[in-house]
């Protein structure tokens, strides 16, 4: 039966050759047209389409390869219409758009999925039956009844800048009070220029747009307004003291996030697969990470360089050492010194962390740590400078002139 299941592909190719053929273009012309940017599409239906595209993207590749099987068409069927639950838990409307997606892909995929189960001896499954089913489930909402995000997005003169929290070559960072709701919020504006794509300007906004996480502030909006994005507006900031909470595993243990190569960052901080070029993944996380622990335990970067050539150069391939405490004194205990000469290994494979969270959390620098009590949000530490900051005072006049420059 195993063996059916491995070599149906094949099989099905020799028996069917229309159905690979056919099923390839139509795989191939769907990924092209849903891989699109909508700006006007919302942050939680530009992730989920993004989900479907790369199932249909998955599917092709195997089935190219010969690899394909039935199991992977329904394992494919089942996550995305576990998704489309999940989705219709939080909004109906965007999971009846979700719902016709996942149609179109099953009836793309179905014939090819019934002759793979044909040819592998197992009891066929009605492929239009499923996507009809998705389809029934949000048939009878009135999407007309449904007002359209973008009637939500606040405009700029209701908003009362405070003061200028930050500034940099990307962008400017405010405090701000949206007069309405008299909501204390950060407002980040940066200049349309400074994104090359439209995708550079909407991804980390999906991301933050759609995650919601006690430890990570609230994102409310992203738009445009006719010279800048206003690339984020968020409230309740708050940062824990202890430097342990920085590893702990929040997103899923996926690398699609990576797949874009881009190469950004602080250099002193990237790693070196990152410097060279190459393809990298989560273990690029660790490597900031241990550069970040590294930093706060001697006051220093782990490299250094004149130049940022001759940084870049030392962060490949220049062993790490340890400052000496009688030349620059430091409190980094042992454990410490392991976790980080770990994490900061020029081979990703190598590096601690790269195979699994466990790597980290079992550690002997983390012995003795609640991450279960870490989870409930319980007993955190308050800064009380972010807190007096964030209070809802004017504090200058002239951010008010600024942020009126960028009405809707």
């Amino acid at each position: 039966m195993e063996e059916k299941k491995r070599s149906a592909a094949k099989v099905v190719t020799k028996l069917f050759p229309r159905i690979p053929k056919v099923t390839t273009l139509l795989l191939e012309f769907y990924v092209k047209r849903e891989s699109g940017i909508e700006l006007t599409r919302e942050p939680l239906m530009h992730f989920c389409q993004e989900e479907v595209v790369l199932a249909a993207q998955d599917t092709l590749d195997k089935l190219n390869e010969q690899v394909i099987t039935y199991q992977d068409m329904r394992d494919m069927a089942e996550n995305l219409i576990g998704l489309h639950n999940l989705v219709y838990k939080k909004a109906q409307d965007i999971a009846k758009e979700l719902g016709d997606s996942i149609r179109k892909l099953i009836i793309i995929v179905g014939e090819l999925a019934t002759s793979l189960e044909k040819v592998s001896d197992v009891p066929p499954t009605d492929w239009m039956g499923v996507g009809d089913a998705v389809m029934a489930k949000t048939a009878k909402l009135n999407m007309a009844e449904i007002a359209p995000f973008w009637t939500f997005i606040p405009k700029m003169k209701d908003f009362q800048c405070v003061k200028l929290l930050g500034a940099g070559g990307f962008g400017a960072v405010y405090k701000a009070v949206y007069k309405p709701t008299n909501l204390v919020c950060t407002i980040k504006l940066v200049p349309c220029d400074k994104f090359q794509r439209h995708k550079q300007a909407c991804v980390d906004k999906v991301t933050a747009s759609v995650i919601r996480n006690p430890f990570l502030v609230k994102y409310y909006a992203c738009y445009c307004t006719r010279n800048h994005w206003i690339n984020e507006l968020t409230n309740e900031p708050t940062v824990r003291a202890d430097s342990k909470r920085v590893c702990k595993g929040y997103f899923n243990k996926t690398s699609l996030e990576f797949r874009d190569g881009e190469c950004a960052g602080t250099v002193p901080y990237m790693a070196p697969e990152i410097i060279k070029h190459r393809p990298y993944g989560r273990a690029v996380d660790w490597w900031s990470a241990g550069a970040t622990f590294y930093k706060m335990m001697t006051g220093r970067v782990p490299f250094r360089g004149e130049t940022p050539d001759a940084l870049k150069d030392k962060i490949c391939n220049q062993p790490l050492k340890w400052p000496k405490v009688e030349d620059h004194p430091h409190s980094a205990t042992p454990e410490a010194k392991d976790m980080v000469f770990k994490m900061l290994k020029k081979n990703p494979v190598e590096r601690l962390g790269s195979s699994s969270y466990a790597e980290i959390r079992g550690h002997p620098f983390f012995a003795g740590f609640n991450w279960k009590r870490l989870s409930s949000t319980q007993n955190l530490v308050d800064i009380p400078a972010i807190g007096e900051c964030m209070k809802h005072r004017k504090d200058t006049s002239k951010g008010s002139e600024r942020l009126s420059e960028y009405h809707n």
